[in-house]
């Protein structure tokens, strides 16, 4: 799907919606729920059009795996200002419609806020886009080897300088700013190799 998505549009005129969660879980015992929402608009030559970002309530006890990750626990989330799951959907509806939706294991993503995916949703996965362009094993320009695609590493590996505005690694507005400039990373070595 990428490639064809890249090779039949002309990339000046796509808008990219990239967009990361932060949640009480992973879905693997129970049915989780976000508790973080980020996305920013993103063109390939104007860069960053805009961002978003909104904590959302939930009744559900965060789980301590998912705190690991993200550093949110039930007591930071009841102590800061929050939204509704239905009254954000509402408000981020339009910046999800006539977009491509781009985020790191989207699948994962979707399953948190399914609300915006419909059968004319157009996505790509950054995880997948990356297996393809790089291979476990492939050395940088340090001669390092990359021994993951995780987000972190490819960001560090490609060495991509990224302003998170002062949020953590693993928070959903600093976790989209890195995946914006890793992704544009990427666009152009697929530009590269397809020339």
């Amino acid at each position: 799907m990428t490639q064809n998505l890249l090779q039949n549009m002309k990339i000046k005129d796509l808008i990219f919606n990239i967009f990361d969660t932060e949640s009480t879980g992973n879905n693997s015992f129970r049915k989780d729920e976000p508790i973080e929402l980020a996305y920013l608009l993103f063109n390939y030559e104007k860069g960053v059009t805009k961002h978003f970002q909104t904590m959302i309530s939930t009744n559900l006890i965060i789980h301590p795996a998912a705190i690991m990750t993200h550093g949110i626990t039930n007591e930071i989330l009841n102590n800061m200002e929050k939204d509704t799951y239905s009254n954000v959907i509402n408000i981020i509806a339009d910046d999800f419609k006539q977009t491509i939706h781009v985020a790191h294991n989207i699948a994962f993503d979707y399953s948190m806020i399914p609300d915006i995916k419909n059968e004319q949703s157009i996505s790509m996965d950054t995880l997948d886009f990356a297996r393809k362009l790089y291979k476990i094993g492939d050395l940088n320009e340090d001669g390092m080897p990359l021994t993951s695609h995780k987000m972190q590493e490819l960001r560090y590996w490609l060495k991509v300088d990224v302003d998170t505005m002062g949020f953590e690694a693993h928070r959903a507005l600093a976790d989209i700013l890195v995946t914006a400039a890793v992704f544009h990373k990427m666009l152009d070595k697929f530009f590269e190799l397809t020339r």
